[in-house]
């Protein structure tokens, strides 16, 4: 014979059940509770008390004040839950309340101790809000019970990730990307950039990073130790004109020698006006023929 539980008993297992993850929105739990609404079953033990045709908002507004007074969760913002007893930090709440995406720029330079500046923001990579709402509507799909289309309930669907939550004491700087490159998982649950694809985005977008100094500081300090993970990452995404700004930084200006780099250097393209270290920055005299590229940074004069 099976088990019965009420609702708050199955709602506390699905909270200790989510392994690694450290928080959660209000819109998986109203996912949650129309799964046991409509199966009426959890983990093999009926659910008593909780009617097909139960008003769910009542019923999550009823759960959400059970799971705070237990303990077993803290609710800082409106919509989203941090798991009490696990003390994530900033970056893995990020990660575990946006499940596509991953840690960037100057926040991962400084999860890499690249850096010594703290960022005043988190920096996260999210598709764009089309590309975002597709995958979660898919991911949806194929969770739904009895084949039901949840995903034309925008309620269902997990936010964007948004600029005006505060997470541990910090907001968010959401950069929209409509190609993302493959993450790393490091620690308790942190998506982040790999560093060698970081080193390629500090110098596409040095003003993400700390700015173009700090970034030739940080290369100048660490590009010698990750030579590889660099090569790699260029070789993999670079274009023609990240070749001729990495391989300068790396050759011309760290004297450091590599066959692949000299590659780089053979087919570096034809000098043009628009082929700059610093894309927003003006053109410079200050020229490198080796490398085809304007050195428009007081830096290099």
């Amino acid at each position: 014979m099976q088990k019965t539980i009420s609702i708050e008993e199955a709602t506390s297992l699905w909270v200790i059940g989510l392994g690694r993850k450290a928080a959660f929105f209000d819109s998986e739990l109203y996912e949650f509770l129309h799964y046991i609404r409509e199966t009426r079953s959890f983990q093999n033990q009926n659910i008593k008390g909780f009617r097909t045709d139960s008003n769910l908002k009542k019923k999550l507004s009823e759960v959400t004040d059970y799971l705070v007074s237990s303990g077993l969760v803290q609710k800082p913002y409106d919509n989203y839950f941090v798991i009490a007893n696990k003390d994530p930090s900033d970056l893995e709440i990020v990660c575990s309340l946006y499940n596509i995406g991953y840690i960037t720029y100057l926040s991962a330079m400084r999860f890499y101790n690249l850096t010594n500046r703290i960022p005043k923001r988190i920096d996260y990579i999210a598709p764009t809000r089309p590309l975002w709402k597709k995958t979660q509507s898919q991911i949806l799909s194929e969770n739904s019970p009895n084949g039901e289309n949840l995903e034309k309930n925008d309620f269902f669907i997990p936010p964007y990730p948004s600029e005006r939550i505060k997470i541990k004491g910090k907001y968010l700087n959401v950069h929209s990307r409509s190609c993302l490159y493959p993450h790393m998982n490091k620690g308790q649950g942190v998506r982040i950039i790999s560093i060698g694809d970081l080193f390629l985005e500090m110098v596409r977008n040095p003003d993400l990073c700390g700015g173009f100094q700090h970034v030739l500081e940080v290369y100048e300090e660490m590009a010698e130790v990750l030579l590889n993970e660099i090569i790699d990452s260029v070789e993999l995404y670079g274009t023609a004109i990240d070749k001729s700004r990495i391989g300068f930084i790396l050759n011309s200006h760290l004297d450091i020698q590599d066959p692949i780099i000299a590659e780089w250097k053979t087919y570096s393209t034809a000098r043009g006006g628009s082929r700059k270290m610093i894309s927003n920055e003006p053109y410079s005299d200050s020229y490198s023929e080796d490398w085809c590229l304007s050195l428009n940074h007081s830096v290099f004069k």
